[in-house]
């Protein structure tokens, strides 16, 4: 994850790799309907969800799965530019350490002063970027 482009919002993978939404427009759900399988979820199977559920609850329910699979949610906050939202199913130390490289990247980019607002299966807390890089979670 050494370099990293600047996005609107990111999915990152179990294994740390990193999907990019580069504009407002773009919703997380919309680069998981558009490349199902690079998620690891079979096209049938979202179209399922979308017609049985409709499509709010089939955006819920599939990405809730998918953080549930230890998929990282990132979106940028929407009332600061210097805040971001990040979901995960757990604080594990694999997802700790995948946070930790993320946010050194981030700071290496120019990312000073920026909070992180994690919320996993027990809450939401405020880290600040600079602790979250050197691995204060």
């Amino acid at each position: 994850m050494s370099k990293l482009k600047k996005a609107e919002a990111y999915w990152i993978a179990p294994n740390n790799c990193v999907f990019y939404i580069t504009d407002k427009i773009t919703a997380h759900i919309d680069l998981v309907v558009e490349n199902p399988k690079a998620f690891g979820l079979d096209d049938k199977d979202i179209t399922y969800k979308f017609n049985k559920f409709g499509d709010e609850r089939a955006c819920e329910i599939i990405i809730s799965d998918l953080i549930n699979s230890d998929w990282i949610r990132i979106r940028s906050h929407a009332k600061s530019s210097k805040r971001f939202a990040i979901d995960v199913n757990r604080l594990t130390l694999k997802v700790r350490a995948i946070l930790q490289d993320f946010a050194a990247v981030m700071l290496s980019h120019g990312f000073n002063g920026c909070v992180f607002l994690i919320t996993d299966c027990v809450g939401t807390k405020d880290y600040q970027i600079e602790d979250v890089a050197i691995g204060t979670l």
